[in-house]
């Protein structure tokens, strides 16, 4: 059986919800791929995407993007599971700048993510967007 999360396993995975949410926001696809293993499953809505071909190319195609800059904040971060797998909940609210270069709210929604620890590591295993 499993031991339970520690400390360090939930400061890894609230780690990682940063490091895919700098990763949504910026323009290198290697950054957003490294935050998932590599049969991953991402669900955001409007477009299920799984495998490592299908995440590359959205990668790609989410990292050549016009638009920027834009912010995803990640907050109210819940997670459950054990040291080998574990899940979260968490608000994710977005915002960009307006032509005067005012931050202004540009959407939100939830993320329901499934991780699991390979080699010492937590990835993400499936990430699901929730409106």
């Amino acid at each position: 059986m499993p031991a339970p999360l520690t400390a360090d396993d939930r400061f890894e995975i609230a780690n990682l919800l940063a490091r895919y949410a700098y990763a949504m926001d910026g323009t290198d696809p290697q950054a957003f791929l490294d935050c998932f293993i590599p049969d991953a499953e991402m669900d955001i809505g409007y477009r299920t995407v799984s495998g490592e071909a299908e995440m590359r190319e959205f990668a790609d195609y989410f990292a050549a993007k016009p638009g920027r800059p834009w912010y995803h904040h990640i907050t109210t971060i819940s997670i459950e599971g054990d040291s080998e797998r574990a899940r979260s909940r968490c608000y994710m609210i977005m915002t960009d700048l307006d032509d005067e270069g005012r931050t202004q709210h540009a959407g939100c929604c939830n993320y329901h993510d499934e991780f699991v620890k390979l080699d010492g590591r937590w990835l993400m295993a499936r990430h699901t967007v929730v409106v």
